[in-house]
């Protein structure tokens, strides 16, 4: 009895891995972009049902469509080269922004010598005496 219950689940299982590749193939001959969720719609089925139970199905969509597959050597390498060129461009920025300051402060100053010099030269400057006695 065990024996006829595992034969339906392999021919359930062989059917459907075979409705999942038939739509995977009815999406490319669409045009269509090659999702695992794409897929699992377009055969009937949850997108968990491919994630958990057809791996191979998963990578086949991930291959296909042209994502990198996660755990993969070159996908962990080249998150570790991401990663640290963002340590390298946020290390940049924050220099960057030091500089700005500085730039900004000096602008400041040259606008404030600027007004100083316009009134100066139309005449509008004059001088304060001291009248405070001590």
């Amino acid at each position: 009895m065990g024996t006829m219950n595992a034969k339906r689940r392999t021919r359930s299982r062989q059917r459907t891995s075979a409705d999942l590749k038939d739509a995977m193939e009815r999406l490319q001959s669409a045009g269509k972009r090659l999702s695992i969720a794409g897929v699992a719609y377009e055969a009937g089925f949850d997108p968990s049902l491919i994630h958990h139970s057809y791996k191979d199905i998963a990578a086949e969509i991930r291959a296909a469509s042209g994502m990198r597959v996660r755990g993969s050597k070159s996908y962990v390498e080249e998150v570790k080269l991401l990663r640290d060129r963002n340590r390298e461009l946020r290390a940049d920025r924050s220099v960057l922004l030091g500089k700005l300051a500085e730039a900004a402060s000096v602008v400041m100053t040259l606008e404030s010598e600027l007004k100083l010099l316009k009134a100066s030269a139309a005449g509008n400057l004059r001088r304060l005496e001291n009248t405070a006695t001590p």
